[in-house]
Order: structure tokens, then sequence, then C-alpha cells
């Protein structure tokens, strides 16, 4: 092998910032020979447990081997195969597990036909996974928020924001976010690219959610939402008044059930 070659897989730049391959997720890879180009065989084992696997793997040609546990794995797959050309095999095997809709029907979106169809059909023409969602993964939502922008900038759609605007956008109408952990909302991380408070989230809370259009916008979320909500309100205040008017005609003959701790905003009435 080429020592100038190896040496260029050697002197990349990881995930971990540090100098080697592989360049992606390198923390969650279960195996990887210390040597560059130490074999040309990548296996993956997709949710099986890897002490039951890599044991019994054959090292001689075995570039890297690691777990694949959801389409978002996508990205650092290929980018750890393009960082070592001398990867020429994937081989996927173990146990695959698929998720269920809300109608309890089971996803044919896992992470080994994550793998298929990406091999088998590439990337469409907004450069996503055919059939497959973006996948955000964060510990936190700022992070997240800065994960999505990212992804949108990286790969949305050029689009009008609506037919009475010459105004474009950039949109990606199928993304999944996931944050680990959402009440952690330090945004400490980089004030640089989030020069953000809470009391700036409340205020951006407040005007994108109000009934009222601010000057300057087209449109916000809450004033369709809001109208409704404002009149279930004024129903469920009807219907409370109406209660208490009952509950005094009957007097002696009104009845407390189990469910008496219940308030008015639980139960719908109607009339």
């Amino acid at each position: 092998m080429d020592e100038k070659f190896l040496e260029q897989v050697r002197s990349q730049t990881g995930s971990d910032g540090k100098e080697g391959w592989p360049v992606a997720v390198k923390d969650r890879v279960a195996y990887y020979p210390e040597k560059a180009c130490g074999g040309n065989i990548a296996v993956t084992f997709l949710w099986t447990m890897r002490d039951a696997v890599i044991p019994k793997l054959g090292k001689e040609n075995l570039a890297i081997a690691t777990n694949f546990y959801t389409p978002a794995g996508i990205e650092g797959m290929v980018r750890n195969i393009l960082g070592n050309p001398c990867i020429r095999y994937v081989i996927m095997l173990g146990e695959e597990y698929s998720s269920r809709s809300k109608d309890d029907m089971v996803s044919d979106r896992t992470s080994a036909n994550a793998i298929r169809s990406f091999f088998k059909s590439g990337l469409d023409g907004e450069r996503k996974l055919l059939g497959f969602p973006v996948l955000v993964h964060e510990s936190t939502i700022p992070r997240a928020w800065m994960e999505m922008i990212y992804n949108i900038y990286r790969y949305g759609r050029e689009n009008l924001m609506n037919a009475n605007t010459d105004r474009w956008v950039k949109e990606i109408n199928n993304m999944i976010v996931v944050v680990h952990d959402p009440q952690n909302m330090d945004l400490g991380f980089n004030p640089f690219l989030v020069p953000l408070t809470n009391e700036k989230i409340e205020a951006y809370k407040r005007e994108i959610l109000s009934s009222e259009l601010p000057p300057g916008k087209a449109y916000t979320y809450g004033s369709p939402e809001q109208k409704r909500m404002s009149s279930r309100q004024d129903e469920l205040n009807s219907q409370g008044g109406k209660l208490q008017d009952l509950k005094k005609k009957l007097g002696g003959y009104w009845y407390e059930s189990q469910y008496s701790s219940y308030t008015v905003k639980d139960v719908n009435i109607h009339w």
C-alpha cells in the first residue's frame, strides 16, 4: 500500500477532534484496527449486542464493525466508508427492529431497510434517503434547534412561502427530531450562534402564538387556533354557569358522584 495514501487516511480529523480514522461517530464504533487500511470489510450488526458479535468475527480483513440502530446512522456510515477507500464490502447481519405507528402498524422504516435503500437507490434530488424522513438526534432543545437549521439550509427545498408572496424559503416537510434531555435548556453551549435568553424565548412564544397579527408579520401560528381556544373557553364557562344554576334548582336532590372532583374543563357537555 502506498505510504502517501495511508498517511492521507491517518491524517483526517475525526468527530472527536483527533486525527485518524474512523472520522465519524468514533465513540460509538465497536471495533476498528489501529493501523490505517487494516481491512476491506465493514460489518454492521444492527440491534444485536456487540459483545455477542465482536469476539466471533475474524479480524484479518475487518476494517470496522458497529451497531446500526436508526436510519440516521447512514451519514456516519457513508463518511467512514469515504474516509477509508480500502473498504470494498459491507456485510449486514443481526436483529432488525421495527417501530410502530399510532395505529399499531409495523413500520418498514428500519435501520436495515435504510441501508438497503441507500445502496439500491441512493439519494433523491433533495439529497434525502428515499422513503425516509430526515432524522435529527440531539441532547437538548437548543442543540436540536441548531441541527434543524443546519439541515434545512443544507438539504431544504426552495419554495414560495405562499401563493400571495414572492418570498422564497427553504423547507423540509419530512423531519423527525429526537431530544434526549428536553428539560435541559442550557443556552450557553454556543453564545455566538445562539444569542438567546429564556426571556427572549418567552417573548417569541407570546408573539408567534398570539391571535393578533404583529406589524410586519405574514402570519402567526396562534391565529386560527387561538380563536378556537377562546371560543371553547367561552363555551366551557357557559356550561359551568349552567351547572351551578342546575345545582341550586335541584337543592337536596343534587347528587355528588365519585367524579365530583372533576371540573367543567374535564368534560364535554352538550345542551
